[in-house]
């Protein structure tokens, strides 16, 4: 008798794992883990999910210490905001609960606390810059010609260095002159003397 069922197609994936025990090797799991990093658009509570759902496949068999060990570090290393999750490795959490609240703490506080990073910006034109208070551009020349001149004096010194090292590298090697100890008398054909 045939029995028709609609399944979903993850209600038959799932009904075939449990059936016949689909894993993946050990060694694909622990590449999937080593190389997992935090997507975009994925919250640090999601990442940690993912980091120990990936966790637990790649190191099934070994003890569950290790695994929350490589957790831990897998969870700060892969993390989107790369000095956060370094600094967070550095205290050493011990468990990824600790680690998930170092981390959002870190990234919280991290623009209040540390200076932000302006990148270069190069201008075609002239730029009227308000309300910065800058040196008067005479200051700023002399200091420019002033780094110019250490860096002139700098090139003299490296020139005489590298000058000194061309002469003795071009110094001609003696050849050694046979020791009076090995030779042999004329003599008396001894040797350790000469007559």
């Amino acid at each position: 008798m045939d029995i028709e069922v609609e399944l979903s197609f993850f209600e038959v994936v799932d009904k075939l794992e449990r059936r016949f025990g689909y894993r993946d090797l050990p060694e694909t799991a622990r590449v999937t883990f080593s190389s997992a990093r935090q997507g975009d658009d994925e919250s640090v509570d999601d990442w940690a999910d993912r980091v120990m759902t990936l966790a637990s496949e790649a190191y099934m068999d070994l003890p569950e210490a290790y695994m929350l060990q490589e957790s831990i570090l897998r969870f700060c290393m892969g993390a989107i905001v790369k000095e956060a999750g370094e600094l967070v490795i550095n205290q050493r959490p011990a468990s990824i609960e600790q680690a998930i609240d170092q981390l959002k703490w870190v990234i919280h506080t991290r623009f209040v606390y540390q200076p932000i990073l302006v990148q270069k910006v190069e201008c075609v034109g002239l730029v009227k810059v308000v309300g910065v208070n800058v040196d008067s551009e005479s200051m700023l020349v002399e200091r420019v010609v002033a780094v110019e001149r250490k860096e002139d004096m700098l090139d003299e010194l490296m020139d005489v260095c590298i000058g000194m090292l061309d002469q003795l590298l071009a110094r001609p090697t003696r050849s050694p002159s046979p020791s009076p100890v090995r030779q042999q008398c004329f003599n008396c054909k001894e040797i350790g003397h000469l007559s």
